[in-house]
């Protein structure tokens, strides 16, 4: 049975009102009763975005999207299956060499298998036809280890499943992928924080393998990976400062000139870079089906400070497009 969650619904209010205990209910639909990885179902699954008093949780509402919770039989069981809480990540700081898996308990099991230099050596490679130069094809180096990265276990959880989300952002500049993974390095990230760089000339390239937890979409709202808005967030940065607001230099004494200014002075994505940006998010979606929402940076539900990002000539561009692909917001 399906249930429509709204305004003033709980676990507790569920339980109370189709008689299935509460617990039953959140393992028939999560298989999990770890409240960090039942709170980021409820997030990227149910759809809720309406944070707890304390902050700590995400709470029902008539507002999230989907907003679906399945509730079982009333004489749903678990008998004689044992729950593992399975990590859904490792941080690593060290070379993947010398990394040694944590020891507490069995869900740790396979996490060498997990944890290692491969998917930052990809050969190129194309997203659902769409062709993608690797870190390896530009030549990057490996990641600054000790500035730490999370790893997705992928052993027990499928990349189609974690990722639930785009995040469209901006370079704020017109340099190449491997100076802005420099500049990024020298501001203490182990490497470029985006999955995707695609560039004014539309061609795209690997940032950070999907496999490693992106560091782009900013801090979140409370501590741990599983309530960071970059976990399960693809990170997609189209190269150009599209910000009229912090270039308008360019619009008010160039005028005319734009169009040939791009890669110097830019302040509209050109057409070629639109394509190669929809053509991108459509793949993705088509090899993991779980990515269904589509966000600019400015709209993402987070800590810090406030952002343009990717930036008021470029914004348009991109709702038009998850609109036009039926992604939800």
């Amino acid at each position: 049975m399906s249930h429509q969650v709204r305004d003033g619904d709980s676990w507790q209010t569920l339980a109370q009102r189709y008689g299935v205990p509460a617990s039953s209910i959140i393992l028939a639909n999560f298989k999990t009763l770890v409240p960090a990885e039942v709170n980021w179902y409820l997030h990227h699954y149910v759809g809720c975005n309406r944070p707890t008093h304390d902050g700590r949780n995400w709470m029902f509402s008539a507002s999230a999207k989907p907003g679906i919770i399945q509730i079982p039989p009333t004489r749903y069981f678990f008998e004689g299956e044992t729950i593992v809480a399975r990590p859904r990540c490792y941080k690593v700081e060290v070379e993947p060499s010398k990394w040694l898996p944590p020891t507490e308990g069995e869900g740790d099991l396979g996490a060498v298998d997990v944890v290692n230099i491969k998917p930052w050596r990809h050969h190129d490679f194309d997203v659902g036809g769409v062709p993608v130069t690797s870190r390896s094809g530009w030549r990057a180096a490996d990641p600054d280890w000790g500035k730490g990265v999370f790893y997705y276990n992928t052993k027990v959880y499928p990349l189609d499943g974690t990722l639930t989300t785009i995040v469209i952002h901006h370079t704020d500049n017109t340099e190449s992928i491997a100076t802005n993974e420099e500049r990024e390095k020298g501001r203490n990230f182990a490497a470029i924080g985006y999955h995707f760089f695609i560039d004014q000339s539309g061609k795209i390239f690997e940032g950070r393998p999907l496999e490693i937890m992106g560091s782009h979409a900013g801090e979140g709202l409370k501590p741990g990976p599983l309530n960071d808005p970059d976990f399960g967030a693809v990170g997609i940065v189209v190269q150009g400062n599209y910000d009229s607001g912090e270039d308008s230099f360019a619009t008010t004494i160039w005028g005319q000139f734009e169009d040939e200014l791009h890669g110097v002075l830019s302040t509209k994505p050109p057409a070629v870079q639109l394509k190669a940006l929809e053509k991108l998010v459509g793949a993705l979606r088509t090899e993991h089906p779980s990515i269904q929402r589509m966000l600019l940076h400015s709209e993402v539900l987070r800590g810090g400070k406030p952002t343009v990002c990717p930036g008021d000539q470029m914004a348009p561009h991109a709702v038009d497009i998850r609109d036009r692909l039926g992604f939800r917001k």
